[in-house]
């Protein structure tokens, strides 16, 4: 133990200087949800506690976070960073450099302007806060695996199976920093504090252990807090047999029916630079020691209220998705209605086209009929096959008027369906704003216990609004940009503009701009076809004139074997051209 305690004084001093000039990332946090298949979605709530106000700092910086909305297996999903461009001195415009894309303010109006990565806000004074996302790698990575009765089980295996259950959670840390040590340079890991929180219920989870953590329990649930340091071992070059240090946090548990539970993880280096490194040195390091010590007591110290805001914040999401899994309900019957409104307007389109068809074929009969009445000679033969053609034509005619019919009757249907689905969209609206009711309340017990767990909330809140936005305009109804001041409001118009004379109205304009467009496209297919039709019937009614008795297939055919000579076939086309220029065709 003396030569690793030699060994940790002489690198402990290079492991927090890399964290002095580590990474701009100050926090990074990760959460599972535990509806890993399910679209996030946000309550109405606009409660101040929910989302912290602008405020004008005492001085200048910048404070990054990366909050990392990640799959139930801990791979990420979604990333977004969020800056706080620190203004104390007041100025009217703060330069910034960064990476991010789809850079939004969250917090203001000021604008900016930018020249590549290099960015120039107008901050009149003010602090900016600012969002984006990126698809960099990020500092360290998260990895959830999951054993039912010692076999490896994925998260959809697993679900609603009863046994001894092990979540390990293992981190890696991706970010290394050169520092010189006696002159010489080297590489060390960043030091980041990976803490892990989640909540159990004790009527599914009893007996359970944690590595690397801390279990508080009030009877009803379960707290569990772990702690990792991933890159530390490596850092101080520490045989695990001798000494380990945690870079993975390992929850077991006898489990009934097991459901896949909430995690939040928040990774941080904020903890190293409370150590005053101007102190480190061979002689003081142990006071050094001490102070890390102190650091990591604090965080325990406050472990009890974060478990209080744990179980609230838990609590409350229950009560939240049930709101936003019956929105997502009303909108999904909503497209279904207004699929069945496509659906119809394609099978009136369909019925158009057929009445079309009949309508040219009933010109194709009377053009035979006219053509055989003027060739008399040819006389009863010719009018027998016009009127074939004419009842051919009349009974397309009423198959297409059918049609046409069965068209109207499923777009009446669709709308039908739309205005259910339409219903559907106010209860789960109506149920959505009742979770968010529910959710104020633990939410404003939780504000108190971490101002930048609120600046996260905002950030999921405005990217989910965006999500709502998109789905709801994706459904055929108009709605403006939809703020944290303003949804409530225009979700109520919204809802309260969906009648059924308005539905109605929505679809018969859809289904009729459908129908003429597929008319007007096809137009010059139809003229074509019907003109080579009636080509056609001329071309044989000639020949037959002419003595041929043939029809247009095989005279083709003729006269691609030579054995029509080219004065008859002269003859004929003149004939066909002076016959198409008639008015009896």
């Amino acid at each position: 133990m003396k030569e690793i305690r030699k060994k940790i004084i002489k690198i402990v001093s290079i492991v927090l200087a890399a964290a002095m000039i580590g990474t701009s990332s100050g926090l990074i946090a990760f959460a599972v949800q535990n509806q890993s298949d399910t679209e996030s979605s946000v309550s109405d709530s606009t409660t101040e506690s929910y989302i912290s106000e602008k405020s004008n700092s005492d001085s200048d910086g910048k404070e990054e976070t990366v909050y990392i909305i990640a799959n139930a297996d801990g791979s990420t999903k979604k990333v977004i960073v969020s800056n706080w461009l620190k203004n104390g001195s007041k100025n009217s415009q703060l330069e910034d450099e960064t990476t991010l894309s789809d850079i939004k303010n969250v917090k203001g109006e000021e604008t900016f302007t930018n020249s590549g990565e290099n960015y120039i806000w107008n901050a009149d004074g003010s602090d900016i806060y600012y969002q984006g996302t990126t698809d960099k790698q990020l500092p360290v990575d998260m990895k959830i695996t999951y054993t039912l009765d010692g076999k490896t089980v994925t998260p959809d295996e697993i679900k609603g199976k009863s046994g001894k259950v092990t979540m390990r959670f293992d981190y890696t840390n991706n970010e290394k920093r050169t520092v010189k040590v006696d002159g010489n340079s080297m590489e060390m890991y960043v030091p980041f504090l990976m803490v892990t929180g989640t909540v159990l219920d004790n009527s599914r989870f009893s007996n359970v252990k944690v590595t690397n953590g801390k279990l508080l329990n009030d009877g009803d649930r379960m707290a569990i807090i772990g702690f990792a340091m991933p890159g530390m071992q490596e850092n101080l070059g520490l045989d695990k047999d001798d000494f380990e240090i945690p870079d993975y946090i390992e929850i077991s548990a006898d489990v009934k029916d097991f459901e896949l539970i909430t995690c939040m993880t928040v990774g941080t280096t904020e903890l190293f630079n409370d150590v005053d490194t101007d102190k480190i040195s061979m002689d003081d390091i142990d006071g050094t020691i001490n102070e890390f010590t102190d650091a990591v007591n604090q965080l325990s110290d406050g472990s009890s209220q974060l478990y209080d805001g744990l179980v609230t914040l838990f609590e409350k999401s229950g009560e939240l998705y049930d709101g936003t899994e019956q929105l997502a309900q009303g909108a999904a019957e909503l497209k279904n209605g207004t699929g069945k409104l496509a659906s119809g307007a394609n099978e009136l389109a369909s019925g158009a086209d057929a009445l079309n068809s009949g309508a040219s074929q009933l010109k194709n009969g009377t053009g035979e009929l006219v053509s055989g009445i003027n060739e008399l000679s040819g006389g009863a033969d010719a009018l027998n096959q016009g009127a074939i053609k004419l009842k051919d034509g009349t009974s397309s005619l009423v198959s297409g008027a059918n049609d046409l019919i069965n068209g109207a009757d499923s777009l009446n249907s669709g709308a039908a369906d739309l205005d259910t689905g339409a219903g559907q969209l106010e209860n789960g609206a109506g149920s959505l704003s009742t979770g968010a009711s529910q959710l104020t309340i633990g939410l404003n017990q939780l504000s108190s216990n971490s101002g930048a767990l609120n600046d996260g909330a905002k950030q999921v809140f405005v990217t989910l609004l965006s999500t709502a936005e998109k789905q709801i305009k994706a459904a055929g109804i108009d709605v403006p940009t939809l703020t944290i001041k303003n949804y409530k409001t225009e979700l109520n118009k919204v809802i309260s503009s969906l009648d059924k004379d308005k539905i109605y109205d929505i679809a018969y304009n859809t289904a009729l701009q459908k129908v003429t467009a597929e008319v007007n496209k096809n137009e010059s297919t139809i003229k074509a076809g019907v003109e080579q039709a009636v080509k056609a019937k001329v071309l044989e009614a000639v020949l037959k004139a002419s003595g041929y008795n043939m029809t247009t297939e095989q005279y083709s055919a003729a006269v691609s074997a030579g054995q029509i000579p080219q004065s008859v076939q002269n003859q004929v086309n003149a004939a066909v051209e002076a016959q198409m220029n008639t008015d009896a065709v």
